[in-house]
């Protein structure tokens, strides 16, 4: 019989920023999250509950209630027990608790995970020269945009694509801040063959199916997937889905990694600013359903103490507060 979990223990962690983060809809100052250590003989790890301020649809306080009814009255529970109750569970389960316990399920069943390939990000206020010198050899770059004037935007596009010795690409988040004129316009200003994809930068989903009219750019999508529970509409346009876990929830994700594969889409797994916990189960997902594809997950840079690339994680725990 597979060993069960002796026991699980909920702490609440609170990781600040370097500087203030901010977003499209908010401003954080640091990172809330719920770790859970999850023990089985001497054998321990940790999972991570991280709703995003602004963006998820719980708190966390909803999800310590609900990890509060998972547990209640729980026994016995192993692996494949808590696998079965996710599989029960599934729709009624808020995002980010259903993939914090998919994670246990994960490292109980793949415990070692590579770390796959980073696109790196760029945002605007990580314009330096010093930044932009370090990433001539990438062969994709991540940037933020629609949040200063269109005008800007291709200026610091220009900027980047004419970096001597950078001869990749860029991956545009706009952030649904962005219309049918704007990408016509941009389009017409930018070497055109050096942008991989737009990342969900209409406001208005129906419009996608005319983007062939006003855009010679490829488009991935975003915000999209965890603003409707429909499965996307194909179009030879789309190019990838940008998945969030901690936002869509482990069925969710699941679908839409299994519709991607069928369509010949390709699934890329993007960090919502979890701390290295979670960005370990981001690490698996990768492995698991992203191939060879650089992920968006170039963000434990933001945070105040973070150095290394991958930093000890009990360093985060021992300092939580036990609930």
């Amino acid at each position: 019989m597979e060993q069960a979990f002796d026991a699980v223990t909920v702490y609440r962690y609170s990781l600040p920023f370097a500087k203030p983060l901010i977003l499209s809809s908010c401003r954080l100052q640091d990172r809330e999250v719920l770790l859970l250590e999850w023990r089985r003989g001497t054998h321990s790890f940790w999972t991570e509950v991280s709703p995003l301020p602004g963006y998820s649809s719980e708190t966390l306080s909803c999800a310590r209630r609900e990890l509060d009814t998972v547990f209640d009255g729980v026994a016995y529970l192993s692996p494949a027990l808590l696998e079965n109750k996710l599989a029960q569970c599934q729709g009624d389960l808020l995002p980010s608790v259903s993939s914090t316990l998919a994670a246990a399920v994960f490292e109980c069943r793949h415990a070692n995970f590579n770390v796959p390939a980073v696109c790196p990000l760029l945002t605007a206020g990580d314009l330096t020269g010093a930044t932009l010198a370090r990433l001539v050899n990438s062969p994709v770059i991540k940037v933020k945009v629609g949040g200063l004037t269109l005008d800007e935007d291709i200026a610091r596009i220009s900027q980047i694509c004419e970096l001597p010795d950078f001869t990749g690409k860029l991956r545009l988040d706009a952030n649904q801040r962005w219309n049918a004129k704007d990408i016509h316009r941009l389009c017409r200003k930018v070497d055109a063959e050096r942008i991989e994809w737009l990342e969900d930068p209409l406001a208005v989903p129906e419009h996608y199916q005319q983007w062939a009219e006003f855009s010679t750019i490829p488009y991935a999508l975003d915000e999209t997937l965890h603003q409707n529970p429909q499965l996307p509409v194909r179009t030879d346009a789309l190019h990838a889905l940008i998945l969030k876990p901690t936002l869509l929830g482990h069925q969710r994700l699941v679908s839409l990694c299994d519709w991607a594969q069928s369509q010949r889409v390709k699934t890329i797994f993007s960090s919502c600013f979890e701390t290295p916990i979670g960005q370990r189960h981001l690490y698996a997902l990768a492995n698991i359903y992203g191939g060879t594809e650089a992920h968006g997950i170039d963000t434990l840079k933001y945070f105040s103490y973070l150095q290394e690339p991958q930093p000890v994680l009990d360093a985060l725990v021992y300092d939580g507060r036990l609930l």
